[in-house]
């Protein structure tokens, strides 16, 4: 089983990168069980600032994007929908990427990542295979996310700020438009860039 300290040298130190590589390397790099994985992403995420004594900004660009990649073992889109996941870990999981925006990515955008962090994390309800009126769950799974990019939204940074407007233009909650409605009006001096993709992203027409 992992510890904490071999799952940052797994992501972020370049121990994902032959699965991103290779299809056929297997698991068995990855000793760990999912319950065991996301008690290690909440407490990464909760406290990302421990990334920056490790690591260089490329490493941490390339470890949230290695978490990100359907091919890498434990990848945060699968977690958030493994059943052998009790829900409200998962849903602690999802709670504290508004931390890993705070604490991390508000101060540095990295090298993108962080604009596309909520993309194939919202990407079943883009593409239709999830929809709210699949049961409790799923309902439970979008409200947390909802909540949390709206979180996020609040940031002070800009970017911060364009990448829940994007997760939120994926993640189609019925009350995103009221989201972004409160957004823009408690923020007159919005650029009109800002403010034309936040439109764009209440009528989900962002890519």
């Amino acid at each position: 089983m992992l510890s904490f300290d071999e799952f940052l040298q797994f992501f972020f130190g370049g121990g994902a990168e032959v699965f991103r590589r290779d299809d056929d390397a297997g698991e068995s790099a990855f000793d760990t069980d999912p319950a065991s994985a996301a008690v290690h992403y909440e407490r990464l995420l909760q406290s990302p600032g421990v990334l920056r004594q490790r690591y260089t900004r490329q490493q941490i660009d390339s470890g949230f994007g290695a978490m990100l990649d359907c091919s890498v073992p434990m990848n945060v889109p699968d977690l958030v929908w493994d059943g052998d996941v009790p829900l409200e870990s998962r849903k602690r999981v999802i709670r504290a990427m508004a931390s890993l925006y705070r604490d991390l990515f508000d101060e540095d955008a990295l090298f993108g990542t962080p604009f596309m962090w909520w993309d194939p994390i919202t990407y079943d309800f883009e593409c239709g295979n999830r929809h709210r009126d699949d049961g409790d769950e799923v309902r439970q799974v979008q409200d947390c996310m909802f909540e949390t990019l709206t979180e996020i939204l609040n940031l002070p940074s800009s970017e911060s700020q364009r990448a829940a407007l994007h997760g939120l233009g994926h993640l189609h909650h019925p009350k995103t438009t009221e989201a972004i409605d409160a957004y823009l009006a408690a923020r007159p001096t919005v650029t009109p860039e800002l403010r034309q993709y936040a439109r764009q992203s209440a009528l989900g027409l962002i890519q």
